[in-house]
């Protein structure tokens, strides 16, 4: 373990320009495998089996209210406030036009069970915000049904059988809506909150598990198909990562401050994992469940473990000194261009210069 107490307040003071101590925070899957979301840009698993950065300068990410999503062809989407942004080569990057271009994108998020299509979800204030929806792999969307006049969409998610949820907000009552095929819609409110919600994965039965954040804690809930509400675990602390099945009533939670833990039942008894990593995100990608970790307390920015040995131990896959370029471009393209000149600055406060990786020789196992 390469983190303690007074290493971390070094860190933290070390860092600058690309904001505090840096953090792993949210992981997508590409062809080639891991693409991983820091605070302060994007690190990649490249074609040829190396990390490589994209700067958050290009991708945009590393803000407040950013996300991002990677199609089946690699082409990524990175959302938020000042646009929305895509690229097929993590080189060169343009901004959506269009009907994303009118209006403030909250997520953009390919649907893996209708080729072709990628929904979009809106989130602009005092106007209708309608579902967008593209079926030519998201060059071009165009509206689709408004769920509620008044309300402001915020995530998307498409279970394994299609089923196809939005979650969203009315004033500060969190609401979902779902839809088998994209066309016949109804919707529930769920709880009213004073801060954030998010609507964090879908299950294999097909419901949705939604966090609410509150000024006393975070809650988790599930949501059928049927449109059945259940508080299925409250915390006072914060609720990083969710990360739901393989079984029916499975569903695994944890935090920067939250010990990883997880039911089997639906929320009746939970396990702790009292010797996992932090948790900062959570993702089940094939037989693998992979968690976003603490780089510094850690020692590993990214952590993986086989579906059902969720107690331990889990392995390290990525520590940030294993990133020793920028993503390789042609020169002229925005990364080059953009992130080259970027690179000495955040080595060596970034740690990235650091030679005793706890992962090297780990293979990421794409799932």
């Amino acid at each position: 373990m390469h983190g303690s107490p007074l290493l971390v307040s070094m860190l933290a003071s070390l860092a600058h320009g690309h904001g505090g101590l840096h953090q792993s925070t949210a992981l997508e899957f590409g062809p080639a495998g891991p693409i991983l979301e820091t605070t302060y840009g994007v690190i990649r698993l490249a074609d040829d089996g190396e990390w490589s950065w994209i700067c958050e300068e290009v991708s945009g990410v590393a803000g407040d209210g950013w996300t991002f999503s990677v199609g089946p062809d690699g082409r990524m989407w990175f959302t938020g406030i000042g646009g929305a942004n895509t690229s097929t080569d993590h080189c060169s990057w343009a901004a959506l036009e269009g009907a994303p271009a009118e209006r403030f994108i909250t997520s953009i998020v390919p649907d893996a069970t209708r080729p072709g299509v990628v929904w979009a979800t809106t989130g602009n204030g005092g106007v209708p915000n309608p579902l967008l929806r593209a079926d030519d792999g998201g060059l071009s969307f165009a509206d689709g049904p408004v769920l509620d006049d008044d309300a402001r969409l915020r995530r998307l998610a498409v279970a394994p059988d299609g089923r196809i949820w939005v979650q969203g907000m009315i004033d500060s009552t969190v609401w979902v809506w779902t839809s088998p095929d994209g066309a016949d819609w109804r919707g529930t409110s769920v709880v009213e909150v004073d801060r954030g919600v998010e609507l964090v994965d879908v299950g294999p039965d097909g419901s949705a598990w939604v966090r609410t954040r509150t000024s006393v804690g975070d809650g988790l809930y599930r949501v059928s198909p049927g449109l059945d509400v259940a508080l299925i675990y409250e915390t006072g602390s914060s609720i990083d990562g969710v990360s739901a099945g393989p079984g029916r009533d499975e569903v695994w939670l944890g935090g920067r401050d939250l010990v990883l833990q997880g039911t089997q039942d639906g929320g009746g008894t939970w396990m702790t994992a009292e010797d996992a990593p932090s948790v900062g995100c959570l993702v089940r990608h094939g037989g693998v469940r992979w968690m976003c970790s603490d780089n510094w307390v850690d020692g590993a920015a990214l952590s993986q473990v086989t579906v059902g040995g969720e107690l331990g131990p889990w392995t390290p896959v990525l520590w940030f000194g294993d990133v020793q370029r920028v993503e390789p471009c042609a020169a002229g393209t925005a990364t080059a261009q953009e992130c080259g000149p970027l690179w000495a600055a955040l080595d060596p406060q970034s740690g990235m210069d650091l030679e005793d990786s706890p992962a090297d020789g780990v293979a990421a196992d794409s799932g």
